[in-house]
């Protein structure tokens, strides 16, 4: 602003400027107009102690005289002298200094400043002190780191300030050392007393700066100078981000086992996110996504660029890692990775064998799927056979930890009752397919009650087709492993056919929940047989069903007829006996 007064003279007062210059150079010739770079400035218009100071450009081996004098209005306010051109008094060889006069109007008072050198030349400038009104200097600059990111900028405004009378407008200027790019915080409002203070946020931590201010009238144009600048550093603070981490490669991994290696690569992290002198190390977080159980790894840091960890014996489910870099004020926000799951449902449970241990006591032993490992669980369940016979509703559950392929189940077992019991085997893929059934009785007895269902008929001349069901499941007691078929021929009434020994044939089976299917061969043709069936466990045998007949099927004769005679032959007949 102040070269906006530079070299301006009222075309009316021009005479008596020239008049001034003539008197003082009669002796030495003629004075030229030239641009010295004249400027003044007040502190503030009304402060009694605030002067209005003048500045020009020296030239080497050149002396200048200052003059200025106030407006004609100020007449009969101030001495006449003032209103006539004075010295100013010089501060130094470019400066000099205009004394506050009371007398004067602040604001409306024009005041004229006159500036020639020993060469010959001059300039001349009028101002009225409002606009030329450029602040002192913020005095008394204090700055306190007050976190990572935060400092607290302190300041006195100068005596002539007058605040709150008159307010002002201050901009903070801070330069960082780490990218040297210069930044302001402006649009401060100063309106109260000292002492000022103002925040500055968004900073880069663990960093350098220059901060210096300036300020102006609220309603003025010109700024102040900038204060001396003062060096502050912020805070240290956790990094700035985690590490940039490669692709994670599976280096290892076993289905059979259900593990497998993960390597994990990253780059060091760039020092200037450390946000701290040192970095401490890196930190692993692993957290199983289906449980949520998770391990941590510490790697400290050391000089080298590239970083290599494996994360060994990992399951195949799926995992969200997360790699942070970390110095003694915490860690950074994390990288995160995902590692996808690669796990599948498993196979049947082999070889499930139920027995007896005492009257309370049941073992169950396994032996684990032949083609999916990594069995983290095995689910047993059982239920009572007559109550759901394909153990497929509500029933007993327990867990078993993948790693046993036995186990002792203890529960209220009813003497005589069918149990069914089935094992799934699980993953982190989750649970695989059913075993099939396997049946214990708590306690077994022989069957209260024989098979059901019997059915004979013929299948050929010597044999017979007999066909029955096991006795209910309530009434078993036990498990069926036996079957035995009694059978014999009826006698008739007529007494054609004799009765015969009983003959027994005992049937083996596996499954006593199946029907069973027999052929009796050896048979008599076209003969009735009795046939009765019992069931056996290990206990003993059951009740013989009730008699149940077949007849076997017609057969050719075995031999042909004897003693053929021939008798009363005539013309017409023959008559044959045999």
């Amino acid at each position: 602003m102040g070269s906006l007064w530079r070299s301006r003279v009222v075309p009316a007062l021009l005479p008596m400027v020239l008049f001034l210059l003539v008197g003082l150079s009669s002796a030495q010739g003629r004075f030229d107009l030239a641009d010295l770079g004249l400027e003044c400035s007040v502190c503030n218009e009304a402060h009694t102690e605030s002067g209005i100071t003048c500045t020009w450009r020296g030239q080497p081996e050149e002396s200048y005289r200052a003059w200025f004098k106030i407006t004609k209005n100020a007449q009969g306010r101030c001495p006449p002298e003032l209103t006539e051109w004075q010295p100013c008094n010089a501060t130094s060889e470019n400066s000099c200094r205009i004394p506050f006069h009371k007398c004067s109007d602040p604001y409306h008072d024009t005041y004229y400043v006159l500036v020639n050198s020993t060469s010959m030349l001059y300039q001349t400038i009028n101002f009225a002190k409002p606009d030329i009104v450029k602040p002192d200097p913020p005095e008394n600059l204090r700055i306190e780191a007050v976190g990572s990111t935060d400092l607290t900028v302190g300041w006195d405004m100068p005596r002539c300030a007058e605040v709150p009378y008159t307010t002002y407008v201050c901009a903070i200027q801070y330069k960082s050392l780490r990218d040297n790019r210069t930044r302001e915080k402006d649009q401060i409002m100063v309106e109260q007393p000292n002492p000022q203070s103002e925040k500055i946020g968004s900073l880069v931590p663990n960093t350098r700066y220059l901060v210096r201010l300036q300020c102006r009238q609220t309603i003025g144009e010109l700024w102040s100078e900038y204060s001396p600048y003062l060096e502050v550093k912020t805070r240290e603070s956790a990094p700035a981000s985690g590490p940039v981490v490669r692709t994670p490669e599976n280096s290892w991994e076993d289905y059979r086992l259900g593990l497998r290696n993960v390597t994990l690569r990253w780059e060091a992290l760039d020092p200037n996110k450390w946000n701290a002198e040192a970095l401490g190390g890196y930190l692993i977080n692993v957290t199983d996504k289906r449980t949520e159980e998770s391990v941590n790894f510490d790697i400290t840091a050391s000089s080298q660029n590239l970083y290599t960890f494996t994360l060994a014996n990992l399951k195949l489910s799926g995992y969200r890692v997360e790699v942070f870099s970390y110095n003694t004020e915490g860690l950074s926000p994390p990288t995160v990775l995902q590692l996808q799951d690669i796990s599948a449902r498993p196979d049947q449970p082999q070889n499930v064998i139920a027995s007896l241990n005492s009257d309370t006591d049941i073992l169950l032993s396994w032996q684990p799927p032949s083609a999916i490992g990594g069995i983290e669980e095995y689910f047993v369940s059982w239920c009572t056979v007559e109550n759901d016979h394909q153990c497929a509703g509500e029933g007993n559950e327990t867990r078993v930890p993948g790693t046993q392929l036995s186990v002792t189940l203890r529960d209220n077992w009813v003497p005589y009752v069918r149990y069914g019991f089935v094992m799934v085997a699980s993953t982190s893929a989750g649970r695989g397919e059913p075993s099939s059934t396997v049946y214990l009785y708590s306690v077994e007895g022989a069957p209260s009650s024989p098979p059901q269902n019997v059915m004979v008929q013929a299948e050929t001349a010597t044999s017979l087709l007999v066909e029955w069901n096991a006795p209910p499941v309530q009434d078993r007691r036990g498990v069926i492993t036996t079957y035995r078929v009694y059978y014999y021929v009826t006698p008739s009434v007529s007494g054609q056919q004799m009765a015969t020994a009983e003959q027994i044939m005992a049937v083996n089976i596996t499954d006593d929940s199946q029907p069973v299917l027999l052929s009796l061969s050896e048979l008599e043709p076209f003969t009735s047989y009795t046939v009765t069936v019992s069931a056996v466990t290990t206990q003993g045998e059951g009740n013989r069903t009730e008699a149940t007949w077949g007849r076997t099927s017609q057969a050719a004769p075995s031999d042909p007829p004897t003693n053929i005679q021939i008798s009363d032959v005539t013309v017409n007949t023959v008559a044959l006996s045999w």
